[in-house]
């Protein structure tokens, strides 16, 4: 199907958004034609060596490319990072929002008084939702916390990583979480997840490799403080903008990928997650510093858009081809 699709456009360049241990079949695939990738890397030992023939790789962080290059990367690279659009993710009335949900979604449990911890992500073995519950579980327990809830959302791409009812059960805390499970295939969109965002008071990450974390940047859009690992992309560019948890222990993708994840500390976490709760003057803090990262400029999705195009061109010019008058304007 690829070679056809290649017979047919003729493309002067290909774009392969993928992680790096999939490059290959692409390579072979392309023949003479230019491959430019974006890559994704969330963990040490990289399968570098596998991307060399690209004639760039482009990556998210600093760190995805540096380990690029570790793992026998060779090639031409560049950094562009991902971002949000801040006319969508956006600070809103909590609590106004909260009574949304609970007029129209969740009845009369919802906690519309409540200390939400929001979790949002794939149902994933990178996730790591296991971990979220089972520490959110001690947090509440060992602390004697009995307004906190946990609201998992779960997005929708089929993924069974963890029996999301079942756990809570199993640590005594299925009256205190709440999952919500878009269809596959249609999802929510944008203007609900904002809101979704806007229920929280903080959001929590326990993902054990991420190569960028959309959901954290529109958590921080949203005016939320964010509780994350210290690993990968989340230890680059989050700063100081996010309270960042150690990865105290490590954890290898099965499946033949061996990525090499950092798991985020147990009590680091818990203790995190009770002095936001105990501190509304640190939530206000980095939910402030959140806002005025993300509204840096290079994180506009134009100023992205400009800089991945400059290093297609770069590209083309590697064939020996510059773009046209028309392609130039576009």
């Amino acid at each position: 199907l690829r070679s056809m699709l290649l017979g047919k456009i003729g493309p002067d360049v290909v774009v392969v958004q993928n992680d790096p241990w999939n490059v290959r079949p692409y390579l072979r695939a392309c023949g003479n034609v230019p491959v430019v990738g974006w890559i994704a890397v969330d963990g040490k030992n990289c399968r570098g060596a596998e991307m060399n023939g690209l004639s760039l790789a482009v990556f998210w962080t600093r760190f995805g490319e540096e380990q690029a290059r570790l793992g026998g990367y060779a090639g031409r690279t560049a950094v562009v990072p991902l971002g949000v659009d801040l006319e969508t993710y956006r600070p809103l009335d909590r609590r106004a929002v909260r009574e949304r949900f609970r007029d129209l979604l969740f009845g009369p449990r919802f906690p519309v008084d409540g200390y939400i911890v929001g979790v949002v992500g794939r149902n994933q073995q990178r996730k790591r939702l296991d971990l979220a519950v089972a520490y959110f579980a001690e947090w509440v327990k060992s602390r004697g916390v009995d307004d906190a809830y946990l609201y998992l959302h779960v997005a929708p791409t089929g993924d069974d990583g963890y029996d999301l009812y079942q756990l809570p059960q199993y640590y005594g805390i299925a009256n205190r979480v709440i999952v919500a499970e878009p269809n596959i295939g249609h999802g929510d969109s944008e203007a609900r997840l904002n809101e979704v965002y806007n229920c929280f008071d903080v959001l929590l990450s326990t993902s054990q490799a991420e190569g960028w974390s959309l959901p954290t940047m529109e958590a921080m859009a949203a005016g939320v403080p964010c509780v994350v690992p210290d690993w990968a992309a989340l230890g680059e560019w989050t700063g100081d903008a996010a309270h960042k948890v150690p990865c105290t222990t490590f954890a290898c993708t099965p499946g033949n990928i061996n990525v090499i994840c950092g798991v985020p500390d147990r009590a680091a976490t818990v203790a995190a997650l009770d002095a936001l709760y105990r501190q509304p003057s640190y939530r206000r803090e980095l939910a402030e510093k959140a806002l005025r990262l993300v509204a840096r400029p290079e994180y506009r999705w134009p100023a992205i858009g400009a800089a991945f195009r400059g290093e297609l061109e770069a590209a083309l010019a590697v064939k020996g081809r510059e773009p046209t008058p028309a392609e130039a304007r576009q």
